[in-house]
């Protein structure tokens, strides 16, 4: 009984698990124009608001509302809300989306400044690395992201992973919104003595080694892009070089 124990604390010390992958949609949010300036109470103010960073497939499905208080309020059946589809980008050019408004001005308004409030929300994948670095197999492994406040889970909070062999690793993903800070997970399995376990565990996620991936991105393409135009007009002109070479030969021979 004592040995039994003994491995599997042992074991519990030695589940390893890390986040791996984390995107987060981050918008900046800016309004462009609105006409007429100023606004005038009692009739209508047309706003236009630019959100870049839409290239973020992070941002698919994020939605963006405007949240009218007074003096201001939309027509009834206008919706305050776009949903934004993202993962989308031109190369060489700036990616952003525009977002027009109609909104009415009360009669009573006063002159002056009057704050207009926008929020978004959306979605994200994040995934999980479990590395089984103990000496034994486990069976049934089981992730489990419970109720809290640094992360909202879309849809079931558990994702069953089944075997994971010692000294091996697996990844699982969850539709969420996670924030910074610390996010507890719980890990359930069955060890090698046919014991069904239970170890929490806690992760850090920090959005900011996150942002601006996908601009990472872009930035290798364009790289690899134009190594691939040096090789090509090398090759062309080294080309070019032969022919008239063998040309001035024959005119020689």
């Amino acid at each position: 009984m004592k040995k039994s124990l003994v491995i599997a604390f042992a074991f519990i010390f030695l589940m390893n698990l890390v986040v791996i992958s984390a995107d987060t949609c981050s918008l900046n949010v800016s309004l462009l124009n609105q006409d007429p300036y100023p606004a005038v109470p009692g009739d209508y103010v047309k706003v236009v608001f630019q959100l870049k960073g839409v290239e973020n497939k992070a941002c698919t499905d994020a939605v963006f509302t405007i949240v009218p208080e007074y003096p201001f309020s939309l027509n009834t059946g206008d919706s305050p809300s776009i949903t934004i589809k993202g993962g989308t980008y031109t190369n060489n050019y700036d990616s952003f989306l525009m977002v027009p408004y109609k909104l009415r001005v009360d009669s009573d308004a006063i002159e002056g400044d009057n704050p207009l409030k926008v929020k978004y929300s959306s979605d994200s994948t994040i995934t999980f690395e479990v590395l089984n670095s103990g000496e034994n197999d486990v069976e049934a492994l089981t992730l489990t992201v419970p109720k809290q406040d640094n992360i909202e889970i879309k849809g079931s909070p558990s994702n069953i992973i089944g075997s994971l062999d010692a000294n091996d690793f697996t990844t699982t993903s969850f539709e969420a919104t996670p924030k910074d800070g610390e996010i507890t997970l719980i890990l359930s399995y069955t060890d090698n003595i046919n014991e069904r376990r239970t170890t929490e565990e806690v992760v850090t996620f920090e959005g900011d080694y996150f942002v601006g991936r996908k601009s990472q991105e872009k930035s290798y393409s364009s790289t690899i892009i134009f190594i691939l135009i040096i090789i090509a007009i090398v090759a062309y002109l080294y080309y070019r070089s032969h022919q008239k070479q063998k040309k001035k030969k024959k005119l020689f021979d």
